[in-house]
């Protein structure tokens, strides 16, 4: 249940007030084309040297379990394996061709999935880290609408929750279309805790691993420093609702600098306004350990809400935050999209030592609002030190509990939160050592 019932209605009186509306503009089909504004997506200056040498797998069952597209993406994430296996837990890597995984979509994730409830032990925590796109290592084509099999359906969403999820019958009824809600049995739980470095590239992947390392074994004061910025989903001030109660009720108590960069002032006077050059010249003048929105997006560009202003694009990395790594959460429309270079990629690629943000569509802007899920994410993975797959887990467990089928929507539109965002990074990654 949720943790802290106060902040619970807290958030239901605000959002009550305000009457916020759906995500509408900005969102997955408003394709700004931001990677024709810079370089080809993905060849920035990469640091990474293409991996370490291997390291052995662990006998027996495994805490920690690699399983990238092929057997270089595999080699480039060694120095996680590494760490992990330095932290104590016990490790294993893999790859598709190892494992003898081909075939068309459908074939490969059934397959793969089948290897991991071979890996499950549910008298663990486990973590699973897959290295690839979607592209090469296949995300799950959910069909959250049971009468709509369109991959370009409303509620059709590409999801590595199937990955997580090993209790749930995710085609019960035969059908070929996964993860219909009323159609087949899911429970929703999350056995594993599954995280995706969405990278093709070696160095890239490389890059990642060793920034995630030099993370991990930093304690360092920027860390206390946050940057958190609201965008106008449908009425003024309605993302900075989140936003405030993310900040009074569970950063700034615990001792987070929090510097705010709204679109609106009508309820909290941000120390920013939320346009491009502020944003940008903010974070390149500042180390922040932690930065989120939660606005209208694209899979290219994070929004203003006005007169469909991008303050963040893909085309403004790799030159963009301080010189420290920062973790991201992003609660917009298509940020982490599967089938393109999203924000999602650029950052991780980049500048991010972790992401989470949706492949789709999201709901952000009333009472079933996606935002939701983040609450407890940030408590207990910035606040409480717990990994990241943990928090998210837990963060959509309560989710789950105290918003899912409460306040009169189509279920699909809650799943579709659920189902959408998803880590693109580390899940054993923890915010300090």
């Amino acid at each position: 249940m949720f943790k802290h019932t106060g902040r619970l209605w807290l958030i239901l009186a605000l959002c009550a007030v305000l009457s916020l509306c759906a995500c509408s503009g900005g969102d997955d089909d408003d394709d700004d084309g931001d990677p024709a504004d810079g370089d080809n997506p993905g060849d920035g200056d990469d640091s990474g040297d293409g991996g370490d040498e291997q390291v052995p797998d662990d006998p027996g069952i495994h805490d920690y379990i690699i399983v990238a597209a092929n057997p270089d993406l595999e080699s480039a994430a060694m120095e996680l394996k590494a760490l992990r296996h330095d932290e104590g837990l016990s490790v294993k890597s893999t790859n598709l061709e190892q494992l003898g995984i081909k075939g068309d979509a459908e074939q490969m994730m059934v397959a793969l999935r089948d290897y991991l409830l071979g890996e499950y032990d549910p008298s663990r925590t486990q973590y699973v880290l897959l290295i690839g796109s979607h592209a090469l290592l296949p995300m799950c084509t959910a069909y959250l609408d049971p009468l709509n099999h369109s991959a370009q359906g409303e509620y059709t969403t590409l999801t590595d929750f199937y990955y997580s999820d090993l209790t749930s019958a995710w085609d019960s009824d035969g059908d070929g279309f996964y993860g219909e809600y009323g159609d087949d049995a899911m429970d929703f739980n999350a056995e594993l805790l599954v995280g995706r470095i969405p990278l093709d590239d070696p160095q890239q992947v490389a890059a990642v691993a060793a920034r995630i390392v030099d993370w991990t074994g930093s304690n360092a004061a920027y860390k206390n420093d946050v940057m958190l910025a609201a965008g106008r989903i449908q009425l003024e001030g309605d993302s900075s609702i989140i936003m405030e109660v993310i900040r009074t009720q569970t950063l700034a108590p615990a001792g987070f600098n929090v510097t705010r960069a709204y679109a609106d002032d009508n309820l909290a006077v941000p120390e920013i306004p939320l346009e491009s050059s502020a944003f940008i010249d903010y974070w390149n003048g500042h180390d922040l350990g932690f930065v989120m929105w939660a606005c209208h997006g694209s899979a290219f560009a994070a929004y203003t809400g006005y007169d469909n202003e991008r303050f963040f694009r893909v085309a403004d990395l790799p030159d963009v935050g301080g010189s420290a790594p920062s973790v991201v959460f992003s609660s917009a429309c298509s940020n982490a999209k599967a089938t393109e270079y999203s924000l999602g990629h650029a950052l991780l690629a980049d500048k991010a030592a972790g992401f989470i943000g949706s492949t789709t569509v999201t709901h952000p802007g009333d009472l079933g609002e996606g935002s939701l899920t983040f609450i407890i994410t940030i408590e207990e993975f910035i606040v409480d030190g717990l990994p990241l797959g943990t928090s998210f887990r837990d963060g959509i467990n309560n989710y789950m509990d105290n918003f899912f089928l409460k306040m009169g929507y189509e279920p699909q539109l809650y799943l579709r939160n659920i189902f959408g965002f998803t880590i693109y990074g580390d899940p054993a990654l923890t915010y300090r050592p």
